[in-house]
């Protein structure tokens, strides 16, 4: 195999925050390096030819293209990490896969069996499918854009992808954007195209990964533009079997091919024609996950060049070598990699888990970049570990676990997912919120007025437990009890493993999640009182009465219980007697939930500052100023304060003197975060799950989902948790 080609002198070292180490290939916009973030991980950068970027027409174009890309999310697409078009030279990063384009493998492989031309589709489809639901057509589905990876195709190049509500025929420096022969009609034709055009080549991807030949055949661009707009494909070498996928998407009318849905649905139907294990879908193809079992989604040959290529691009070293004196002779290096046709956007490259509609950076450190799933009524077609997933079906009921769980056909699936990847969704009859997990098993509420127990290994309903309003803040899991408040002014004490009420006790406000130590229950209400309980029964040891209503959850430690309220209080009092210890008043409403660490205590105001206290007598240490409200529970990690605040940043705070460290823009408002493992981990309002670096708030991935995500973050066993408007607990994989 050809390898990476080193830096020649005239190359550059560093672009942005990355140090480049070698070349990967060239495009008709620029050339694209192997780089290395700041914590060594690999990220492809593509650096715009100068002559370009002095074209404010196309340096628009360009950053329009970018904000496309970063709107895409999914599994099996690519997007981008980090770009910065205003830059001389403009340029763009994402992370670097070591995979292998499909044209290549076809080429040095020949055809493909059934099979695993099903299995691409299925995970073509899906990322079409993503790619459409963030408004944005790819216009140049290709071999040569489509990479494959040991558990999975990944769709590259969205360069030249424009919303859809906005394209009509694009160019580049002069040349209308589609490869010929893949282009369908109506782009060849320069009228406005939509989805159906991406499905188009869709169609022309899949007969030539199974024959091995274009259906418009080859020649000048005329000749096969001519042909793909008033000649029939050949499709005379085309498996029967794979015609009633094919075929369709190769109509003339745009209004005539089936939509993604559509093919998602036939491809999910297929699965028992062609000698695939596994569960058959429903009639519709849609269901359930099947995992179909056997030697792989890929044919060996192509799995084994593409195993070989994985490992050895392992072996790249961290850092170039030095600037040649004259221009290098292309070497092949460990990886033995070989770029892909030259397209606009170059060699495979790899997206975060979604979208970025501000900044997006690279995190450090190496985690994999991988798109999750967003949420949607309907279950797409996946590809699997180590064999074809498909599940065509019924949206985010009922999944399984892919961390190393048991799968369809009795199998053990071992591999563990790509970080960002959703590995189930459970849904409830309204928005779901925060969860406690505790023993293997996630406890939250939703609007739906439940309480819900649901075992993290494969979203198995243990039980729900019935109140009279939404559950909206997370139990208190303690010595076998979940202790939850409700909006119907009543705090509950449930047996989690039986889902059975303990006791109840009326109180005249919502109340908040409440603090548990030493077999009492402390827990503020709307109703303006912190009422202390005893664990067992519920019988009432204290009551005090604040200033206003008890908007935070309570929190014990030291022998005090500390709870915030309305009025911009925070109140510190003894936890066995109810004796005020002190009290401290910010500029206003105290929503967020107080944490204790090292002797300190920090909370958020409405008057837009965190806080931090000393815990014992509620000095104050120091305050910082955010841009707005901060209402988001703080999490202390490693010395640092992470908040997340309605100015739509997270805030990272030196715990000991308040100096802000960093600041990522979410662009959204951001939910309390949680931190584990040198991650960060938030939800947005705009439906978003992010993991940024810990260390520097670098974007390690994200995740779309199905609506807003009112929750704050949750992390056990490497899964993230985060409840979302569209009435699901997601999990993913962190």
């Amino acid at each position: 195999m050809a390898g990476f080609e080193e830096l020649s002198a005239g190359d550059p070292r560093q672009v942005g925050r990355y140090r480049l180490v070698a070349r990967l290939g060239a495009g008709g916009m620029g050339r694209v390096y192997l780089g290395r973030s700041p914590g060594g991980r690999a990220v492809a950068v593509k650096v715009i030819r100068p002559e370009l970027g002095e074209d404010p027409q196309f340096r628009a174009r360009f950053a329009r293209e970018v904000s496309a890309a970063r709107r895409v999310n999914g599994v099996f697409t690519a997007g981008v990490l980090d770009a910065d078009p205003e830059a001389t030279p403009a340029w763009l990063a994402t992370a670097y896969v070591p995979g292998m384009p499909l044209g290549e493998a076809v080429s040095a492989h020949g055809p493909w069996p059934v099979p695993s031309v099903l299995a691409l589709g299925a995970g073509l489809a899906e990322a079409l499918e993503v790619i459409h639901a963030a408004e944005v057509v790819h216009r140049d589905l290709k071999p040569s854009n489509v990479l494959l990876a040991p558990d999975g195709p990944r769709v590259i190049d969205f360069g030249i992808s424009l919303a859809a509500a906005e394209t009509t025929v694009a160019t580049q420096a002069g040349v209308v954007v589609g490869t010929p022969g893949f282009m369908a009609p109506e782009q060849v034709a320069g009228h406005r195209v939509g989805p159906p055009a991406d499905v188009f080549s869709f169609g022309v991807v899949l007969a030539y990964t199974a024959t091995g030949r274009q259906p418009f055949g080859s020649g000048s661009a005329h000749s096969v533009n001519f042909r793909a707009v008033y000649e029939q494909p050949d499709l005379r070498a085309l498996p029967a079997a794979l015609r009633p996928v094919v075929e369709p998407c190769l109509a003339k009318e745009p209004r005539q091919r089936p939509t993604v849905p559509q093919l998602l649905a036939r491809l999910g139907s297929m699965t028992g024609m062609t000698g695939m294990t596994g569960g058959a879908a429903g009639g519709d193809g849609r269901g359930r996950v099947d995992v179909l079992t056997g030697a792989g989604w890929l044919p060996e040959p192509v799995a084994a060049a593409v195993r070989a290529r994985s490992a050895d691009a392992e072996d790249r070293p961290a850092t170039a070598a030095p600037p040649p004196t004259r221009a290098a002779r292309p070497a092949p290096g460990p990886g033995g990699r070989v770029p892909p046709p030259a397209g606009e956007f170059g060699p495979p490259l790899v997206a975060p888990p979604g979208p970025a509609e501000g900044p997006a950076r690279t995190g450090q450190g190496d985690r994999t970049d991988r798109a999750g799933r967003p949420g949607g009524p309907r279950r797409r077609v996946l590809l699997g570990l180590g064999g074809a997933v498909l599940a065509a079906g019924a949206g985010w009921y009922g999944l399984r676990a892919l961390d190393g769980l048991p799968a369809g056909g009795g199998e053990e699936v071992t591999r563990r997912p790509a970080p960002g990847t959703r590995l189930w969704a459970f849904p409830t009859g309204g928005p779901a919120h925060t969860a406690a997990v505790a023993a293997g098993v996630a406890y939250f509420g939703s609007d739906d007025g439940r309480l819900y127990a649901v075992g993290i290994a494969d979203a198995t309903e243990r039980w729900r437990f019935p109140t009279g309003g939404a559950v909206v803040s997370p139990p208190r899991v303690a010595d076998g009890i979940a202790y939850t408040g409700s909006d119907d002014s009543r705090l509950y004490a449930v047996d989690i493993r039986t889902g059975a009420e303990v006791w109840r006790v009326q109180t005249e406000g919502p109340v908040r999640t409440p603090a548990v130590t030493s077999g009492i229950v402390c827990a503020g209400s709307h109703d303006g009182r912190l009422r202390a309980l005893r664990a067992d029964n519920g019988e009432e040891l204290w009551t005090f009465t604040a200033d206003s209503a008890v908007r935070s959850a309570a929190v014990v430690g030291g022998g005090l219980v500390y709870a915030g309220t309305a009025g911009g209080v925070l109140y510190a009092r003894d936890h066995r007697s109810g004796e005020a210890r002190w009290e401290y008043a910010a500029g206003g409403e105290v929503f967020s939930t107080p944490v204790l660490a090292d002797g300190r205590i920090f909370f958020g105001s409405d008057d837009m500052n965190l806080y931090a206290l000393d815990a014992a007598t509620g000095e104050r240490l120091w305050s910082y100023a955010a841009d707005d409200k901060v209402r988001a529970d703080p999490v202390v990690a490693g010395g640092t304060v992470y908040v997340g605040s309605s100015d739509d940043r997270l805030h990272a705070v030196d715990a000991a003197t308040g100096d802000r460290r960093w600041v990522y823009p979410a662009n959204a408002a951001v939910r309390s975060p949680a931190v584990a493992d040198g991650a960060v981990y938030i939800g947005t309002s705009d439906a978003h799950v992010y993991a940024l670096d810990a260390a520097d708030g670098g974007l390690l991935w994200q995740f779309r989902g199905g609506g807003e995500v009112f929750s704050s973050a949750a992390v056990a066993g490497g899964i993230v948790f985060a409840g979302n408007s569209d009435g699901a607990l997601y999990a993913l994989q962190g």
